[in-house]
């Protein structure tokens, strides 16, 4: 009987030890985020960065931000809420890019905003000027890395800059001429663009940057704000958090704004955006938030877009922007987009099994045309080609697990003009053998057995 309750109360021990473990872990899992990894050593925050899933560049001291002389910002009388993403009922912006596996944030911020005063000064909100980041990190390294970016001067200095640091030329190539594919291991030659890159040439007009030491200054957000009204959205800088890269995992919604958690974060920034709007709100504690786009894919945020509370994370410690001359670059007067693509393949399939899918789409103008495919498991294939108008191309993916998935297509012309996305959903069960259901095992070994039974009746 003793033996018994012993043995007994041993293995509750064990279980209780077992389960006790879980749960704290769990506890930590869930609270390991929670408050601002402001005490830090600077290897280890270089190391997180490299390694994180959502990557951003090795931390820049604020300081260095005033070693340089900057532009004085004008300041205009501006409204309560503003936003070139819903201006005048048209989306002014392009959609938000993944920076893959680099931290390349400062160079995609700058480009979102470039492409963005592209649109505004060509008064064609469905122009879509997609620009090539490759091009920069693989033809003008001087402006920066997988690493970052120059801390003194911005990725517009070295667009505009015709000398040797600057590729001897000043301006951009479009993304079809030579497709994205950085990481932190490698980048592509220079020489790997398309021979007929010359002809995708944008320059810019000009460009400016700002600098504070001070992000509290009284007069940053009403400067910022001036900026964006006056002259498109504008690249800034601020200090990533694990907060803030979780919160984005979850928050969805264009309602939804990251709040002023009082974090006090060290004087650094770590992370490049484009800032296109902002919403005043006095229920909001500092009074409202901005609008910013992001460069981690469209599952982050809402549509790769955030809010993201004023005076909060350093945001504005540097901020650039762009002017860009709509006489510098024979875009069609009226550019035509192609059809959505036409996808053929199975709608369902096998776990871990190569399924075939036929793609193709037609230009209005006969022009060549890329395809950009979101396989819906977090596999994107970026602007593949170029194919002839009407051509079809047949693809081949797998799913490692299983579940409902959706498959999402786009075409792309030269001049950057894209059609609306086409989707097909798939939906990958699990493999389940019939030998697998008790009834139906019983049933098939009754039915094996029924030819002897005959023979012996």
């Amino acid at each position: 009987m003793e033996r018994d309750i012993i043995r007994k109360g041993f293995i509750l021990g064990i279980i209780m030890i077992f389960f006790g473990s879980g749960l704290v872990s769990g506890y930590t899992e869930i609270n390991k985020y929670s408050g601002c990894p402001c005490q830090y050593n600077d290897n280890e925050v270089i190391e997180n960065d490299l390694n994180s899933e959502y990557p951003t560049m090795t931390p820049i001291p604020i300081e260095l931000f005033t070693d340089n002389t900057y532009t004085d910002i004008k300041m205009i009388d501006t409204p309560d809420e503003f936003s070139w993403k819903d201006h005048n009922g048209k989306d002014w912006t392009t959609p938000a890019r993944t920076q893959g596996n680099c931290g390349s944030c400062w160079l995609f911020g700058a480009i979102g905003a470039l492409e963005s005063v592209i649109k505004i000064k060509e008064g064609c909100a469905d122009l879509n000027p997609d620009l090539s980041e490759q091009f920069v990190l693989s033809c003008i390294p001087e402006a920066g890395s997988c690493h970052g970016g120059d801390p003194y001067k911005c990725a517009f200095y070295y667009i505009n800059d015709t000398s040797a640091s600057g590729g001897n030329l000043n301006g951009l190539i479009l993304e079809k001429c030579m497709t994205y594919r950085s990481n932190y291991g490698f980048i592509p030659q220079c020489s790997e663009k398309d021979e007929d890159w010359k002809e995708f040439l944008i320059p810019i007009s000009d460009f400016w940057q700002s600098g504070y030491w001070n992000i509290n200054n009284p007069d940053l957000i009403d400067n910022i704000k001036s900026l964006i009204y006056e002259k498109g959205p504008v690249y800034s800088v601020y200090w990533v958090t694990n907060n803030f890269k979780t919160w984005g995992r979850t928050h969805h919604k264009p309602s939804d704004y990251y709040k002023d958690l009082d974090e006090n974060c060290p004087g650094y920034v770590n992370h490049g955006i484009t800032i296109v709007g902002w919403k005043d709100d006095s229920s909001i504690g500092n009074g409202g938030y901005w609008i910013v786009k992001n460069s981690w894919g469209t599952e982050w945020g809402y549509d790769g877009f955030f809010n993201l509370e004023y005076d909060c994370l350093n945001m504005g410690a540097f901020v650039a922007w762009v002017d860009y001359d709509p006489n510098s670059f024979d875009w069609p007067a009226d550019p035509h987009s192609p059809i959505s693509p036409i996808i053929q393949g199975p709608t369902s399939g096998k776990i871990r099994t190569q399924h075939e899918y036929i793609i193709s789409s037609t230009d209005q103008d006969d022009d060549n045309l890329y395809y950009t495919i979101d396989w819906g498991d977090g596999s994107i294939q970026e602007w593949i080609g170029p194919y002839n108008s009407g051509e079809e191309i047949t693809l081949k993916h797998s799913w490692k697990r299983i579940g409902n998935y959706k498959i999402k297509v786009k075409a792309i012309d030269m001049w950057g003009s894209q059609s609306d996305w086409a989707t097909i959903s798939v939906r990958i069960p699990k493999n389940i053998h019939l030998t697998e259901i008790p009834i139906l095992r019983f049933i098939t070994k009754l039915l094996d057995f029924l030819p002897l039974l005959t023979n012996i009746i």
